[in-house]
């Protein structure tokens, strides 16, 4: 009975011990997250994103400004909360941003220890 009740104790004891992963989002890490077939590589297959747009004869959209594409990578290289914003009132399909975005990314670090990490990738917009 004592054995019972010391293992009890001790593993209710341990219980906090576990490692907790860090969740915090860094903005400024000592090196950022790169896409892993380079950010050259992947800008571009992102701005097709724009030529795939088709516009009908009917609709007049005019739009001169800057999209903002705000995501976050996370330690495994994976990409969560991706966001676009101020895009001119023009909707884009969120499938065809996400399948952008699809591909895992080398994760940011801290003192060699892979981070969470803000990104942003602002893009100029002309539309007529």
């Amino acid at each position: 009975m004592k054995k019972f009740i010391c293992i009890s104790i001790l593993l209710l004891l341990s219980g906090g011990t576990f490692a907790q992963q860090d969740t915090t989002v860094y903005d400024y890490p000592d090196t950022e997250a790169v896409p892993k077939q380079g950010i050259s590589e992947f800008c571009f297959s992102l701005f097709e994103i724009f030529d795939d747009i088709e516009t009908t004869e009917d609709q007049d959209i005019t739009c001169l400004g800057r999209i903002h594409i705000l995501f976050i990578v996370e330690i495994d290289g994976t990409i969560s909360h991706l966001n676009c914003i101020d895009h001119c009132g023009h909707t884009f399909d969120s499938a065809l941003l996400a399948d952008r975005f699809k591909e895992k990314w080398n994760p940011a670090t801290i003192n060699g220890k892979a981070v969470r990490s803000k990104y942003h990738i602002p893009i100029n917009v002309d539309f007529y």
